[in-house]
């Protein structure tokens, strides 16, 4: 990513170009989180920093207030729920209307149902809810309509899943389910989706801002949607600026950054004590971990795995390069229960582990990670250090993202590394989200490669029933297969930073931070 120069404030005037404002009197808030865009605004693409942008363009059925739990009302004005949690009916608000000016209508609800069971494999990053439904499959092999939607009327549509799921309401919520107009997209298909204006330059949604102007590797511009159903957001302008972490810090200091979210806490000692800059810390619902290839012949047994766990000093790591900002884990956040093993520093335990798996000590490990990511080129060399302690050895191959992102993706490229260095997720969100990783057991060798039905049936168990303490017994039990099978080393959960200009207000700061650009309508801008 390339530094952009310094945007002026809208009051400031300023051309477009440069990402300024407008009209002397506009209101232009201006933020970044750590990560790539991948410019494509589709929720095809609802990864990394894209995921958050999504809500500024378009709406979902329903909302999550800041707890993560509490649905509230989006496109839906009100729904209800069956007993066994596999049927779902939505009302629809009134007077929504899309960016171009066209009625929203039922239609492009059932409609974007539709297109999802159509073509899943299209979605990238957290997965997409439309294909619990009923006749996902059969949409999926032939195009056939979804029989598990039905349009009740011209504001009531009924959605009913193939299995029980208690989160699919909460699911919902998440970009990649974000509503999109059938009158703009139904002639696309898998293979032009992020290759037509439409999704590159002129989104249409019903949200609360429009994009304006995407400038590569620099900006992404915003203005309010004075028509929107819920009314016109209070900031005129919005500006994601596209900036490398280290200058961050350098333009909330010098005022031309408004609010950065998901810093890591190295920032703290350049923003502490900064005038107009309020610290909000937030735990991370997502991790730091170490996926190990469990296919590749010299990792396949647990023990070499778990005694990666015991030699790396993950508690001493956190306080001494870290400051404390994180929390330990030992199994993925949202399902790290307390009595679990929780690995603690051992390496005469790794030693003994080692030997009973008749390791090599001439196999060499080849570690990939984003070169960029925060912390990786302090943090690494330690770990090589820990684990050659034990006796095994490891290479550190820093990747350009787009490389890294490749390798540890795509199946021809699969035995060019044994470890891969894995941040973010929305694992803190609750248990079943680690159903993404665990809930396969067949196909594809995928992440780390470890497949267990067992466990995967768990997670369907689980989703399956509303009844909490029987949801937290199935749940314990997926926890403690994971935690034996050590197919990643979980080393942390971050603390996260985000800095916030005194000029802004009406922010809460969600903990799985992307979620809250689901109330920018609500945003203020002194």
């Amino acid at each position: 990513m390339l530094l952009l120069g310094p945007f002026l404030l809208a009051a400031c005037g300023g051309d477009s170009s440069d990402g300024g404002g407008g009209d002397g009197g506009d209101t232009t808030l201006r933020v970044t989180r750590d990560g790539p865009i991948f410019p494509v605004f589709h929720p095809v693409r609802a990864t990394d920093n894209t995921y958050p942008l999504l809500y500024l363009i378009y709406s979902n059925l329903v909302h999550l207030e800041s707890d993560e739990k509490t649905v509230i009302p989006d496109l839906a004005e009100s729904w209800e729920a069956s007993a066994d949690a596999t049927t779902f009916t939505f009302t629809l608000a009134d007077g929504v209307k899309w960016q171009d000016g066209e009625a929203f209508t039922v239609d492009d609800v059932a409609f974007t149902a539709w297109w999802g069971a159509r073509y899943p494999d299209a979605f990238q990053g957290l997965p997409m809810v439309w294909t619990q439904i009923e006749g996902a499959e059969e949409t999926a092999e032939s195009g056939a309509e979804l029989s598990g939607v039905e349009v009740v009327d011209d504001k009531t549509i009924r959605f009913t899943l193939s299995a029980p799921n208690a989160d699919f309401l909460q699911a919902l919520a998440n970009a990649p389910n974000v509503i999109v107009p059938k009158h703009i997209l139904e002639n696309e298909d898998a293979d032009t989706i992020e290759k037509v204006s439409a999704t590159t330059e002129s989104p249409i949604g019903t949200g609360p801002f429009k994009l304006t102007e995407y400038a590569a590797d620099q900006y992404v511009q915003f203005e309010a949607n004075a028509d929107y159903f819920k009314g016109a957001p209070a900031v005129d302008r919005i500006i994601w600026k596209i900036l490398p972490v280290e200058q961050m810090a350098t333009q909330l200091e010098s005022g031309d950054l408004d609010m950065a979210l998901g810093l890591d806490q190295s920032n703290r000692a350049n923003l502490e004590g900064v005038e107009g800059i309020e610290l909000v810390e937030s735990t991370s619902v997502g991790m730091v971990g170490l996926y190990t290839r469990t296919d590749a012949p010299y990792l396949q047994d647990k023990r070499v795995r778990q005694a990666m766990y015991y030699a790396i000093d993950r508690q001493g790591l956190i306080d001494n390069l870290l400051d404390g900002a994180a929390e330990l884990l030992w199994n993925p956040p949202g399902i790290n229960y307390e009595n679990l093993n929780q690995y603690a520093y051992d390496p005469d335990a790794a030693r003994a582990l080692l030997k009973e798996a008749g390791w090599d000590e001439n196999q060499v490990l080849q570690v990939v990670y984003w070169k960029d990511m925060s912390n990786a080129a302090k943090v690494l060399p330690i770990i090589q250090e820990q684990l050659a302690e034990v006796g095994i050895k490891v290479e550190l191959n820093p990747l350009e993202i787009d490389d890294w992102d490749d390798m540890v993706t795509n199946p021809d490229r699969r035995t060019e590394w044994d470890l891969d260095l894995e941040f973010g997720g929305s694992f803190g969100l609750g248990p079943d989200q680690s159903s993404r990783s665990y809930g396969n057991c067949e196909g594809p060798k995928v992440q780390t490669g470890f497949q267990d039905c067992a466990l995967a049936q768990l997670f369907v168990d689980g989703r399956a029933t509303t009844d909490q303490a029987e949801r937290d017994r199935i749940y314990g039990k997926a926890a403690a297969i994971i935690n034996d099978a050590a197919d990643a080393i979980y080393l942390w959960q971050p603390i996260l930073l985000t800095p916030v200009s005194s000029k802004v207000g009406n922010l809460e700061v969600y903990p799985f931070d992307r979620h809250s650009f689901m109330r920018a309508n609500e945003w203020t801008m002194d």
